[in-house]
């Protein structure tokens, strides 16, 4: 069985998540040609919104199980809604979406090609369904009291005729009851 046409994945499969953390190259640095103004203005931000005033920002794009992520450090914003609005938000969030179907496609096919290699043909399953029947049956189920045949010939394997006997307070069966002698017996057949 050969995997060939998947179609993409949209934001409307996907769960979109935003999440930030500490910046590690200092505001201060060469980054900005120390700019004693622009540093000031990013101490301004820190000092107001906090940890969104100078972060790392990681757009996760994320479907059954699968992930993908788009990252932009050297961030300065009021909070996730202003970067929401910020065009780079739209940007690492088509990043996310494209790479996750990159991931989803690849994953299909390890899975494909796993399904290959363990996939029995159409005559190997019927034949396992055969000798499972035949083994079935060749092996009756008899009632240890009067012998009578359990097998439910009618409805197959892997029905038979004995009726269990419940037990609520162990929450399992517990005997097998003939429907022909009604004679109990341990589930264990013992």
């Amino acid at each position: 069985m050969k995997y060939t046409l998947m179609r993409q994945l949209t934001e409307a499969d996907v769960t979109i998540t935003v999440e930030i953390d500490e910046e590690t190259d200092h505001y201060s640095s060469e980054i900005f040609g120390y700019d004693k103004e622009l540093q000031d203005a990013f101490q301004a931000m820190i000092d107001e919104h906090g940890l969104w005033g100078w972060c790392s920002v990681c757009v996760t794009a994320s479907w059954r199980g699968q992930a993908a992520s788009a990252h932009l450090g050297a961030c300065s914003y009021e909070n996730e809604e202003a970067f929401r609005a910020d065009g780079y938000f739209e940007d690492m969030r088509t990043e996310a979406i494209a790479e996750l179907n990159a991931v989803v496609r690849d994953w299909f096919a390890e899975v494909d090609e796993a399904r290959s290699e363990l996939s029995l043909t159409a005559e190997e399953a019927a034949s396992r369904r055969a000798l499972y029947k035949e083994l079935r049956w060749k092996n009756p189920i008899w009632c240890p009291h009067c012998k009578a045949d359990l097998r439910d010939h009618k409805n197959g394997v892997p029905f038979k005729r004995s009726i269990a006997v419940y037990s609520r307070e162990q929450d399992r069966t517990t005997h097998w009851k003939c429907p022909d002698c009604e004679a109990t017996w341990d589930r264990n057949g013992v």
